[in-house]
């Protein structure tokens, strides 16, 4: 799989994500959900660089069910481990990123609008009409709209325009915040991945946890991503808290 494949400094692209988010100030754990046949292998590679021993937890899920039911179980697990007000940052495991310090100063942004019961994406500079990321229009912070990929010509207007970033596919929100507005836009979504994690079984030690999601429970959640089931709904203001974007 692509988070696993090396870069020319060694590392992988999981453990340079692991890294990220593992030395962000406060982060109280790392919190992957992934496949459950690929649980040995993630180990190994966070074994490697997790010198200061950042505790870390699994959710495994049996096969895929899109972004919306991961984003879902995780903000559960914090919301039940660390509190409602716990503040999530969502990445993906395949992201290249070479600005750490510009990736910090946004994520510190993100991390204060977030403590405010905003829901806050991620958005990149456009350096070209690429047809192939997803787009948001935005006002200042203020999300106006999401847009999927667009034809050439859409693209070529939206960089053209000033007011498009590309969407980063990442998230940053408080579980409270999530689950909320999770309850009012997918309840579908959210509800029986509630239910799922009840039947879920749990195992834990020093420092380090795992749940393996209930597969016949797992196979009622519907197959969809966040941008689609929450993102787009709650960015016209649907929805109790403000969407906004963070430059990078």
């Amino acid at each position: 799989p692509k988070p696993f494949i090396r870069m020319a400094g060694g590392s992988s692209l999981l453990q340079e994500a692991f890294l990220r988010g593992a030395s962000l100030p406060g982060a109280a754990e790392v919190l992957t959900v992934t496949g459950r046949e690929l649980l040995f292998k993630t180990k190994d590679e966070y074994g490697e660089v997790n010198a200061r021993s950042v505790p870390t937890a699994f959710l495994l899920e049996p096969f895929g069910r899109g972004t919306a039911a991961a984003v879902a179980s995780a903000a559960l697990h914090a919301a039940r481990s660390h509190g409602e007000d716990a503040i999530l940052l969502a990445m993906p495991a395949d992201h290249l990123i070479a600005d750490g310090a510009a990736f910090a100063s946004a994520v510190a942004e993100a991390v204060r609008l977030a403590a405010d019961g905003r829901i806050v994406t991620f958005g990149v500079p456009p350096e070209s009409p690429e047809t192939a990321y997803g787009y948001i229009e935005a006002q200042g912070n203020d999300v106006l709209r999401f847009v999927e990929k667009p034809a050439e010509a859409a693209a070529r207007e939206y960089v053209a325009s000033g007011r498009f970033l590309w969407n980063s596919g990442m998230f940053c929100f408080s579980a409270r915040a999530m689950l909320a507005e999770m309850a009012a836009h997918c309840p579908e979504i959210l509800e029986p991945v509630a239910r799922c994690l009840e039947r879920s079984a749990r195992s834990s030690a020093e420092g380090y946890s795992q749940l393996e999601l209930h597969a016949d429970s797992f196979a009622k959640v519907p197959d969809n991503s966040i941008d689609y089931a929450l993102m787009e709904p709650a960015s016209q203001g649907k929805g109790k808290a403000q969407v906004v974007v963070v430059e990078m």
